[in-house]
Formats: C-alpha cells, structure tokens, sequence
C-alpha cells in the first residue's frame, strides 16, 4: 500500500513538472468557454497572472476575426467527444495588448471524470509566423529589385545600342571609301573599328535579351516557316565563323522535315548560340548540325501523340568538365573562366538560349568529355502552343550517360 501511494506520488510530481515547465499552454473550458484551468505557461507566453483568466470567457481575449472560426469548432467539438479537433491558427491578445499566433488542438473531455471540461492544448507560432512573413517580405523584395535591374538593362542597353549602330554603318561607309581608293592602312584600321564594335553590339544584344527574358517582356512571334530555309539562313551567317578557326561544318537535314509552326527568329538565334560556341571553342576539328524527328507524348489535355524536332550541334573541341555542366545554363557563367578570358564573350548566349527553348515549350540539353568535345540539343514541338506546350519526350540523354 505505501508503496503504491509512493508511485502515485511520484507520478503525481512528474506530471506536475512536466505541466509547470512545459513551452505550450493548456486551457481546460466548460461547455460555456469559461475557464476553469490555465497551465503555469499563461503567465510566460500570454502575461497573466491565473486569476485573470480562470472563470472567464477565453474568447473575450481572442481576436475579432478569428472568434467565429473557434465559437464554430468549439461547438462542433461538444457534439465530438474525445476527438481532436485542430485549430489551424488563431490569434490571443497578451497582456501587453500585442497579439500572439497560436496552433492548437482543441479535445472535448467533458465525459472525462478526471478533466470535465473542452481542452485547448495551443502552441505559440508567433516568432515562426514573423519569420515567414518576413521571408515572404525579403522575397518581394528581391523580385522587385531583380524587375527593377532588367528594366535598368534594358534601357541602358537600348541607349548604348543606338549611337553604337551609327559608329558601325559610319565604319563600314569609310571603310568602302578607304578600299575604293587603295588605303589600305586606314582600310586596316576600320575593319579594327568595325569588329570592335559589332563585338560591343553583340553583347549589349545579349544583355538586353535577358535583362527581357528575366522580366518577361519578351514575347513569341508564332508563324508557319521552313526548316530547310532556316537552316539554310544558319549556315550561311555562321560559317565565316567556322571558317575561322580551321572547321569543317557538315549539315545532316532529315529529308521528311519541311514546315513547322513556332518562332524561326528565337530557334535561328538558340541555334547560332550553340554553333558559335562550338565554333569557339573547337580548332581545326569537326562540327556537324543535325536536323531530325521524334514522336513523343505531350502532357496537354486529351495527351495526344505530337511531333518533335531535335536540333544537336556536336563538335570535337575542347569539350567541358563534368563538374561544370551543371552551372552551364546560368547567365553570367562560364565553363572555364581562364579559356573563356582567350575566346572572350558573357557567359549570356547558352542561358538565353535555354530560356529561349523553355518559351517555345521545348528544352536545351548537353554531354560532353574534356577532350572529346560536345553534343548540345534542342527539342521543340513541332507547333509550339503560345509558348507554352510541355515536353515530354524520352530521356534519352540520361539513357546514353548510363550506358
């Protein structure tokens, strides 16, 4: 007997400390909302001393907004004995009149000999609601910084790029007379001016095109076009550049390909992106453009059979690290900084060139081997919906790593 008064004593103690020590707050109500029990937490999370809540309505310390939401489940729980009932937020004033945040479970044990009364087991979220407002806040922020600086982008480099125009028409003008009359050392130094400044134009190009991509100002000219003709235009301006560095440029054009509806102006430039890297980074070696079809499934409604065009421009330069595919895509970075110093450029044209896929619903993958070279491709639908078709075709990139 003794001994069993001893264990009950000692439970008696533990369960005393755990509720005077405990970090939540315990409310015992009658079926009125009157309280006739408050845990020793009261005084630490809301201010008041005990006997400024017991035998009172708890509900005249509940904020306005929020006391239709808890009357509705309080009566919804005297009718559910000895189901827990969750309160997903709710806010109590403290006694220094601020507000706290509070998640509770509310449990009708008024059949319960030992409790008689609705418990309301509330935990203080209030520091962890302020943070996530404040997340929210930084983050709304940061968009509105970021929407601010494509804008300033934008138009700065609409600014430079008109004066930038004039000085190179003006070259190329000085630059005929200077040929006409056989001076050729002034003819030396226009060409200088000229490449110089169509190198500037290309960047403040790339700089405006994803200052647009990242506010969202760019748009899709959607219209039937050619892919013969396309690519027809694509060699054509690149293969000066190929030339350049010792290339060959070899073109494999599936013979079934014809007309496709999308925006031949976005696919020409993604495709002169990766040619020109190609080109850049490869020496007297191989470069090879090719053009075929895939039938996938898309994930539109009804998920009907639709038609894929894969672009791959493979090369055997210097090829890239493992460890640097995965930043590959970012604007502003580059693979090999101490290379890219050599070859020059902004890290801009392989972002945007992805950006410029995810627009026509389609996408930019790569593989590569340091030494070997690189394979890029793009996958478009063969009719890009607005801008916004889903992919959905095999991943046979994955497949090829893995083999």
């Amino acid at each position: 007997m003794l001994e069993q008064n001893r264990q009950k004593l000692e439970s008696e103690q533990r369960f005393r400390a755990l509720i005077e020590n405990g970090t939540d707050l315990i409310l015992v109500l009658d079926a009125n909302g009157i309280c006739h029990y408050a845990s020793p937490s009261l005084g630490r999370i809301l201010g008041y001393a005990l006997n400024e809540i017991i035998g009172k309505s708890v509900f005249q310390l509940v904020h306005s907004d929020d006391v239709a939401a808890l009357s509705q489940l309080f009566d919804h729980a005297l009718q559910t004995p000895r189901v827990h009932l969750p309160i997903a937020e709710y806010r109590v004033q403290h006694s220094d009149g601020s507000w706290s945040i509070f998640e509770a479970v509310l449990t009708n044990l008024l059949d319960h000999p030992a409790v008689k009364g609705v418990v309301i087991n509330s935990h203080d979220v209030t520091e962890r609601k302020q943070s996530e407002a404040a997340l929210k806040q930084a983050a709304s922020e940061a968009e509105a910084a970021n929407r601010a600086k494509s804008a300033f982008l934008a138009n700065m480099s609409h600014e430079l790029r008109t004066p930038l125009s004039v000085i190179i028409g003006y070259s190329d003008m000085l630059l005929e007379e200077a040929l006409a009359v056989g001076d050729k050392d002034t003819a030396r130094d226009l060409k200088q001016i000229r490449t110089a400044g169509a190198h500037l134009l290309t960047l403040i190009n790339d700089i405006l095109d994803i200052s647009k991509l990242e506010s969202g100002q760019m748009r899709l000219y959607l219209e039937p076009f050619s892919i013969a003709s396309l690519i027809k235009e694509v060699v054509s301006t690149i293969q000066p550049i190929i030339d350049g560095n010792g290339n060959t440029l070899k073109v494999d054009l599936t013979n079934h390909l014809d007309i496709i509806y999308g925006d031949a102006t976005k696919l020409r430039q993604a495709l002169l992106n990766l040619l020109n890297n190609a080109a850049k980074f490869t020496q007297q070696g191989k470069i090879m453009l090719t053009v075929s079809a895939k039938e996938g499934e898309t994930e539109a409604v009804g998920g009907g059979q639709s038609r894929w065009i894969v672009f791959q421009v493979q090369d055997t330069g210097i090829g890239i690290a493992a460890e640097q595919l995965a930043h590959l895509f970012e604007a502003f970075t580059q693979a090999d900084v101490s290379i890219s110093r050599i070859h020059s450029g902004t890290g801009l044209g392989l972002a945007i060139s992805r950006r410029l896929c995810e627009m026509m619903g389609g996408k930019i993958t790569v593989e590569s081997k340091v030494g070997v070279g690189s394979t890029f491709r793009i996958y478009l639908p063969a009719v890009v919906a607005n801008g916004k078709a889903k992919i959905a075709i095999e991943e046979e990139d994955t497949e090829r790593s893995s083999r």
